[in-house]
């Protein structure tokens, strides 16, 4: 049986795991399982070989079967590879691969040599302070990087923490990103992996706002939280709530609020330096988040500030030592002197004593006169120092501005993003509704053809009893003219009475028949119609509405992408500058030190200042200096930009990445780059809303810039 260390950390891991079943099996087959390495909640830690690579070592986290078929579960497992995937560091355990087998979900890391900082404290006892900053030191340098990249790790604990033993140092893994958060996660609150009430951590390492589960206010102070624990672990070798504070969330919540963190200089007096040490945990577990280090580069720069004190310190204290050496050599001296005076080894012993106190106080005349020396300095040497530090401080508060101004532009980018979520829903609506009437103007248009159709028929049916009508008069008359001859004839029979009788009534037949067939014919034909009329007016208002609230959406998505390219160029001006700030920052650290280490050593000119390679960053220009043109709109109708392009001496850009809808009587604004020679617009003018198209096509013009801001009206 041999003991291993777990490349993640989820446990200390016990045996070569020959017990276990699937030990020698291979892994889709391509990873063959050694040993166990460690085993925790959600499953299993393997060494594993992987076949495709000649053999190669991994770490094969498996997850056990029962927990796979859990979404929760599997969803966050699978969370823990992408976000720790998506860390290239390379102080962060990586992620290889992931994957499925008929033994459950699987993720293939980097294999490390390493042991945890728990099971180092648990062996060796406390660590020294100067290996201990050391270890701090490189905790939060990882940590600042997996914070700008908006994730925090909720659960660092020194299992968490691998130690690998280098030469000359020991090097900070981090690892296990199982229950991480995502800052500015967009999911939906039924997607969400961590609840409002619900812990998530570890007891004892959790802050105050973690142990109560308020995962809404959860930010990356907690992270810091945790580190102080951590620190303060690594010089008593011990957490400070005791062991009955930490069997619930609730117990372990009420003890933080009830009870403040033990100091050191009062548990642990003799530790060098402790009231320093004391300033620091205290700071970092503060209960309220907005008292404690805003940054982890904050936390680091006063960890930095007190290890430079505190080998200041030891340098002091390393000067003084040839007194005490000289005044023991003396005591040493006498006391041989007294004590042997009667015979001649008593003389040869003081005479050696002698001669190491005549060298003794040699050594100590040359510190002395190298003290004195540096005494002696120009004070100027001291107001230079003084004026780098002042410079490395004001670097970093400038850093932590610009850090704060990052978050400020995540959490307004966010509100951006729900704006737009909005008007694309609105214009979606209005699409709907648009299509909708469309669809309704249709069947209008059918029916009104269908009215059409039947008033072509109602006509061919009154034109052809016209013709009947006719044919009837006719025949009428036919019959009128044999009546007239009947009566002729029969002039003397007295039947002139009956006759007349039955014209009246002929006549009085087709008047009621024709009025029947006019009635039939025209009325109900002119009702449809005016129906239809009106069906179709009020069709053509609603379009028109469904138009207008479509070309208003339309306005609103522009101003919105404008704003949010406009956010995204602060953002990446704010990542330059602080990138800038920090790699200055760092090498005028590194400049320092040397500095420092020379000022010990002997006198060293300092006309060498500033060092190759810092870049002297001119601080940002005020708001409303940086030249720009300003497109108006004074037209009555929406005009859309097609191309606008700035011409300068570094070459030609374009300044919009798409067409921009500008509406009626609005304005938009480029910003543009130093020392601009020519502005080539090109735009589209003349909205027609019943074509629905634009009527004036490639309009086109080019403008010098003049003065901080040039206005060009785009309806002349």
């Amino acid at each position: 049986m041999t003991d291993q260390k777990p490349p993640d950390g989820t446990a200390e891991l016990t045996s070569m795991g020959g017990g276990d079943r699937l030990i020698g099996q291979l892994i889709d087959g391509r990873f063959k399982l050694r040993l166990v390495l460690g085993e925790g909640g959600m499953g299993k830690v393997y060494l594993a070989e992987d076949q495709k690579l000649n053999g190669r070592r991994v770490a094969l986290k498996l997850m056990s079967p029962r927990l796979t078929m859990d979404d929760e579960f599997r969803t966050r497992f699978e969370r823990e590879a992408v976000l720790q995937a998506n860390l290239p560091h390379p102080q962060i355990i990586q992620i290889q691969d992931m994957g499925e087998c008929p033994e459950g979900a699987f993720i293939v890391m980097e294999y490390s040599e390493g042991r945890s900082l728990s099971r180092l404290i648990k062996e060796l006892g406390p660590r020294p302070l100067d290996r201990a900053l050391d270890l701090l030191e490189q905790i939060l340098e990882v940590l600042d990087f997996a914070h700008g990249q908006s994730i925090i790790h909720r659960d660092l604990k020194p299992s968490n923490i691998l130690i690998e033993e280098r030469p000359g140092r020991e090097v900070v893994r981090l690892l296990d990103f199982g229950i991480a958060k995502l800052l500015g996660d967009g999911s939906s609150p039924g997607e969400a992996l961590t609840r409002t009430g619900f812990a998530y951590g570890t007891m004892g390492y959790m802050a105050p706002e973690q142990a109560r589960g308020d995962s809404e206010q959860l930010d990356h102070r907690a992270d810091l939280y945790s580190v102080g624990i951590m620190f303060y672990e690594m010089l008593t070798g011990e957490v400070p709530a005791p062991p009955e504070s930490r069997t619930h969330p609730v117990r372990y919540a009420m003890w933080l609020q009830e009870n403040s963190i033990p100091l050191i200089s009062e548990t642990h007096p003799e530790l060098a330096m402790a009231d320093h040490v004391d300033r620091i945990i205290r700071k970092a577990l503060r209960r309220d988040p907005a008292k404690r280090y805003p940054s982890a580069l904050a936390f680091l720069g006063d960890v930095r500030e007190f290890r430079r004190e505190a080998t200041a310190s030891t340098v002091a204290s390393r000067v003084s030592t040839p007194r005490t050496t000289a005044e023991r050599s003396q005591k040493t001296v006498a006391e041989s002197l007294g004590g042997r005076r009667g015979g001649i080894w008593g003389w040869v012993v003081a005479f050696v004593c002698l001669v190491a106190a005549g060298y003794a106080f040699m050594l100590y005349g040359d510190a002395r006169d190298q003290v004195a020396k540096l005494e002696r300095r120009p004070q100027g040497d001291a107001s230079r120092i003084a004026q780098l530090e002042a410079d490395r401080k004001s670097a970093g508060e400038r850093a932590d501005a610009l850090s704060d101004e990052r978050d400020n532009l995540l959490i307004q980018k966010g509100s951006w993003n729900e704006e737009r979520t909005g008007l694309d829903a609105a214009r979606t609506k209005a699409v709907g509704d648009l299509a909708k009437a469309t669809t309704e103007i249709s069947g209008l248009r059918q029916e009104k053809r269908n009215a059409e159709q039947a008033k072509e028929e109602a006509v061919g049916a009154k034109d052809k009893a016209e013709r009947k009508n006719r044919e009837l008069e006719k025949e009428v008359e036919v019959k009128a003219g044999e009546i007239k001859v009947l009566q002729k004839s029969l002039s003397d029979g007295g039947g002139d009475e009956q006759l007349k009788a039955l014209n009246e009534k002929l006549e009085q037949q087709l008047k009621t028949e024709r009025a029947r067939l006019g009635e039939l014919v025209l009325r109900p034909t002119q009702e449809s119609y005016d129906a239809l009329v009106r069906d179709k007016r009020r069709v053509e208002g609603e379009r028109d509405r469904a138009e207008g609230a479509l070309e208003e959406a339309n306005v609103k998505r522009g101003q919105a992408e404008a704003q949010r390219e406009q956010a995204q160029r602060t953002e990446q001006a704010s990542i330059r500058q602080r990138d800038a700030e920090r790699s200055d920052r760092k090498l005028r650290d590194s400049w320092i030190r040397r500095l420092i280490d020379r000022v010990g050593r002997a006198a060293v000119p300092l006309d060498l200042w500033p060092p190759p390679g810092i870049r002297d960053t001119p601080a940002p220009p005020p708001d409303g200096t940086k030249p720009r043109v300003v497109l108006v709109n004074d037209t009555s109708t929406q005009v859309e930009i097609k191309i606008v392009e700035v011409r300068s001496p570094s070459g030609v850009k374009r300044l919009n990445k798409m067409a921009e809808t500008v509406a009626a009587g609005k304005s938009i604004s480029f910003d543009l780059p130093p020392g601009a020679t020519r502005v080539d617009l090109r735009w589209d003018a003349g909205w027609d809303k019943n074509r629905r198209g634009y009527l004036r096509r490639g309009n086109e013009r080019s403008v010098a810039p003049k003065g901080p801001e040039t206005r060009v009206s785009l309806g002349k």
